[in-house]
């Protein structure tokens, strides 16, 4: 019966999908659902909050476990949409700069370092998009959810000013995207504790 609640099988997973507890750095489940949501979109960037995990799962080596419809909902609860919006590279740094202070985002498509002992504002010592740095003033595709979209949200979550990016509301919701994508891959194989996307210097 718990099977049928839980909908069709999706995929197998073969290591640890955690992140729920682990909001305050890059985690496998934030890499495997902003992955989702970049392929998803074809966006170049995809972001979401941390606090948006909520359901990591556990498997132990050796013994991979069925993951269903049921178990993506319960990583993203909320049933938020995805939004794409433009954003600078301007822009896209003062979102890691922000998370370089207060970090709130998991990210997928962007890989960058960070060095905490610098001032505001020079904490990102280079970032990366597709293997080349940020350029300040080429726009980037970003996805996120429309939650943290909002004007009221943007300086919290984005640690962007408000009216500055146009967001287009996509047909999908988050968890929608997670089943796509994990059903297209089969196998989800993430690193338990990130794939290093975000790097602190010591």
């Amino acid at each position: 019966a718990a099977d049928v609640i839980k909908g069709d099988p999706v995929a197998v997973l073969n290591r640890s999908l955690l992140g729920a507890c682990m909001r305050g750095r890059e985690n496998s489940l934030g890499d495997f659902v902003t992955d989702a949501f970049r392929w998803a979109t074809g966006s170049d960037v995809a972001m979401t909050n941390s606090s948006s995990l909520r359901k990591g799962f556990r498997v132990f080596p050796g013994e991979p476990r069925t993951l269903r419809e049921g178990d993506f909902k319960n990583m993203t609860p909320f049933q938020n949409r995805l939004v794409t919006g433009v954003v600078t590279g301007d822009q896209l740094m003062t979102i890691l700069e922000g998370d370089a202070v207060h970090f709130v985002n998991q990210v997928s498509g962007v890989r960058y370092t960070m060095d905490a002992q610098k001032l505001r504002g020079q904490r990102v010592v280079h970032a990366r998009i597709d293997g080349k740095p940020v350029v300040a003033d080429q726009t980037y595709i970003l996805t996120h959810n429309a939650y943290c979209a909002r004007p009221e949200n943007m300086r919290t979550y984005l640690h962007l000013e408000p009216g500055h990016t146009r967001w287009k509301k996509t047909p999908l919701l988050d968890y929608e995207a997670l089943i796509r994508y994990a059903r297209q891959l089969k196998m989800i194989d993430y690193p338990t504790e990130g794939e290093g996307r975000i790097r602190y210097l010591p």
